[in-house]
């Protein structure tokens, strides 16, 4: 498969999740006509599609605004009950760590699933959610960790020694498991490695405020709010996190979204190509009304070796079997590496990837690489011994 093709089947879903979507998200009066077709390929008692159930919630609340009757209705409702009921448990239990970081005046922004649960989507019970997601100031990350420390919640690992630089997250649990992903930028593609550590600003100049369970926080804007789901669906890979596509849709429809904001941080961080392809995909398969003139500034030149890269990133965010099999426990290394370093010239790729392999590898200098990579191919061979002729 060429590069082309890579990318157009990259940067698209699985059809069965497209039609889902476009059931629940398509308000042009046909929302029980598609259903219908949708169900004489599915089984919902034999369903196990788990990123297709996640949109059940929303085609329930398309088929009910349309005033259809279908049979599934009560069992729809049933699923968008337990969406709701969980999705309340979860806020209850993450407003405690707001409310500390708040009294400790660590400034946080709610991202992702718990921020649209609440305050783009109509109602809780119509956004799935596996976890939550904050953000702090990247100066402020240190003394976030002690706070949650303090209120039951630890660091799943120490914290990166260069981690404004080429990190952006890390887990904190509770004694009961329950992770939240607490991130110091909103995304890798977003910073600027010249400033890594004021990268976020304009974002925070933005947000706006918000409230979880009784807990005061923010969230980003509308039009950076889209422009992360975009990109968190680029790096993810579209066929694994389709998510993007449902929040997408709804923020667009919800708000006023500043299009030239988008084009001109895309154009800067050089990854107007899987911008460029989110907005297309948005406008043709959703009938999102995307500017003809932001999608036309988006047409730049992207090298190949990043139009490779982002092709491969956008086919998924895990490794790939032949890539696990060649590379072992260094494939899921070489992945992090493929997704972050795509929006990369060569030059700068060249010049970044020893430091960055050092802080993934644990190491304090780059020239600690061969015997790093000496310790780790020794200890594959003794885990993975091959098999006795």
């Amino acid at each position: 498969m060429n590069i082309e093709a890579t990318l157009a089947y990259a940067y698209s879903i699985e059809p069965l999740h497209e039609r889902m979507l476009q059931v629940a998200l398509l308000r042009d009066g046909r929302t029980e006509e598609r259903w219908r077709a949708l169900r004489k390929e599915i089984d919902l008692d034999t369903f196990w599609d788990g990123k297709a159930l996640d949109f059940l919630p929303l085609v329930y609340r398309a088929l009910v605004d349309e005033g259809s009757d279908d049979a599934d209705l009560p069992r729809l409702r049933g699923v968008h009950r337990k969406t709701w009921y969980d999705n309340q448990l979860r806020m209850r239990w993450l407003a405690p760590a707001l409310h500390a970081l708040t009294d400790a005046s660590v400034d946080v922004i709610v991202l992702k699933g718990a921020a649209s649960a609440t305050s783009t989507y109509a109602d809780v019970g119509l956004r799935a959610m596996r976890d939550c997601d904050l953000l702090v100031r990247t100066g402020q990350v240190g003394r976030a960790l002690d706070v949650l420390a303090s209120a039951g919640w630890r660091a799943a690992l120490e914290l990166p020694a260069n981690y404004a630089r080429r990190h952006q997250e890390i887990d904190v649990l509770d004694v009961d498991g329950r992770a939240i992903d607490l991130h110091w930028h909103i995304a890798q593609w977003l910073v600027d490695p010249t400033d890594e550590w004021n990268s976020d600003d304009a974002f925070w100049a933005r947000a706006v405020p918000i409230e979880i369970a009784g807990a005061h926080a923010r969230a980003l804007d509308p039009t950076d709010s889209l422009l992360h789901a975009m990109v968190h669906g680029a790096r993810n890979g579209w066929r694994d996190a389709p998510q993007w596509v449902a929040d997408s849709v709804v923020i667009a429809a919800a708000n006023v979204i500043e299009w030239d904001r988008i084009v001109d941080i895309a154009l800067v961080r050089g990854i107007a190509l899987p911008i460029d392809r989110a907005l297309r995909y948005l406008a043709d398969e959703f009938a999102v009304a995307v500017p003809a003139a932001a999608r036309a500034q988006l047409q730049v030149p992207t090298a190949a070796r990043s139009r490779r890269l982002f092709a491969r990133a956008g086919l998924s965010h895990d490794p790939t079997p032949e890539e696990k099999r060649w590379l072992g426990p260094m494939a899921e290394t070489y992945r992090f590496w493929i997704s972050e370093s795509a929006p990369m010239s060569q030059r700068r790729a060249l010049d970044a990837f020893p430091a960055w392999l050092a802080d993934q590898w644990g190491v304090d200098r780059p020239w600690q690489l061969p015997a790093a990579a000496a310790q780790r191919l020794v200890r594959r061979a003794t885990t993975n011994p091959p098999p006795a002729p």
